[in-house]
């Protein structure tokens, strides 16, 4: 009996060493590099357990003086100034130590990378194994046996077309000509025939395109389904809540009271943006103009032309914007000035006083356009292309 207990320890103490041996995370990270711990972070701050694996002993962060930075990336340069005793170590373990769902692996390297069903699984040099439900490869060499067969590329902000929908991430320096004006779109992210697989391997440079791709895997992981089924609205919708810029508005800064409301009126297409020697303005304090954006309502509602046939020559007043938006979202018109009353100043934060006759500012239309008409919950396909 005595033999047989002992036996039985014995082997129950060899499983649990086996089970030792594999760790189970929802999110793996590859990398030590800008995109890598944006990555990481996002996706922890997103809800699911991530793991960063580092074939080194720490990061290696290099920020961008040229870039237009939002989200993590301006997080990291508030953390590193109001730290100005810490080194970049220090200052990156105490924001890992304060996120939740974050583990990092620091001087562990992989010797094999395989697919396990609708996962994948890692064998380490110290004779682990790591299960991951989804793989960021944020390194910049590539990834043995993972066949990759495009570059990823930030693209110019640009009107020609409607990819810029589909923005996740904006503001890294492309080129003398085309500046700081650019957009990455999520199918760059995307790798056909390697579904649940972030590609940043081309992009491990920058924290804006790290960010993207955590979320990406995190919406992925969370919900249970691939990376090519991901809803580009929540993921959109994610970043946004973290302060990642969608558009590259070089005058208006994150901490702006309007910004995320202009980001959406930006990225929807809804307010055009003034594009000029590599830079995307917004121009807030410019006057604003109902016949600049009667196209793009014209996309979003079948009505507008009615009500513009009907206003040919209508200044730019609050109370007509009233009346327009009205119109297009079955308001009432009482109920939707005494609701802009109180917010105007309250909510808003605008500086003039709330007056029906006001000649709006571009700042100004684009709130109330935002709050009222939503243009960031019209669906748009792969292509950015509206869905009606």
């Amino acid at each position: 009996m005595k033999r047989f207990l002992l036996c039985l320890v014995a082997y129950l103490g060899y499983t649990c060493g086996l089970q030792a041996q594999t760790l189970k995370t929802d999110v793996l990270v590859l990398g030590n590099g800008n995109a890598a711990w944006a990555s990481g972070l996002q996706s922890a701050v997103s809800g699911v357990k991530t793991t960063i694996l580092l074939s080194e002993s720490g990061f290696d962060i290099k920020p961008s003086s040229q870039n237009l930075e939002s989200g993590i990336a301006a997080e990291y340069r508030k953390r590193q100034q109001a730290d100005r005793l810490l080194d970049q170590r220090a200052v990156l373990k105490k924001w890992a130590d304060s996120t939740a769902n974050l583990q990092i692996l620091p001087n562990l390297s992989y010797t094999k990378v395989s697919r396990s069903g609708s996962s994948w699984t890692l064998r380490l040099n110290n004779g682990q194994t790591i299960k991951a439900k989804v793989l960021v490869h944020a390194a910049p060499d590539a990834l043995p046996g993972v066949s990759v067969d495009k570059q990823i590329n930030w693209m110019p902000f640009t009107y020609d077309n409607t990819l810029y929908r589909t923005s996740v991430a904006s503001g890294d320096y492309l080129s003398a000509v085309n500046g700081n004006a650019t957009v990455l779109i999520l199918s760059q992210l995307l790798v056909d025939g390697q579904e649940n697989y972030v590609e940043l391997k081309d992009l491990s440079h920058s924290m804006a395109a790290g960010q993207a791709g955590g979320a990406l895997a995190a919406y992925a992981a969370f919900y249970k389904t691939k990376t090519s089924k991901a809803n580009l609205k929540a993921i959109q919708g994610e970043l946004l809540n973290y302060k990642q810029a969608l558009v590259p508005l070089a005058d208006v800064i994150p901490s702006d009271s309007n910004w995320r409301a202009l980001q959406v009126i930006s990225l929807t297409g809804t307010m055009p943006v003034k594009l000029a020697e590599g830079k995307a303005l917004f121009q807030p304090e410019n006057p604003a103009s109902l016949l600049e954006i009667k196209e793009p309502l014209t996309a979003l509602f079948y009505k507008t032309p009615i009500w513009y046939a009907d206003h040919a020559d209508a200044p730019t007043s609050l109370k007509h914007t009233i009346s327009l938006i009205c119109y297009l979202s079955n308001r009432s018109v009482a109920q939707v000035t005494k609701e802009v009353s109180r917010n105007w100043q309250k909510s808003y934060k605008f500086k003039s006083p709330f007056d029906e006759e006001h000649l709006l500012i571009r700042r100004e239309l684009g709130v109330l356009l935002n709050d009222y008409l939503q243009p960031f919950d019209v669906k748009v396909d792969q292509t950015g292309r509206i869905i009606k």
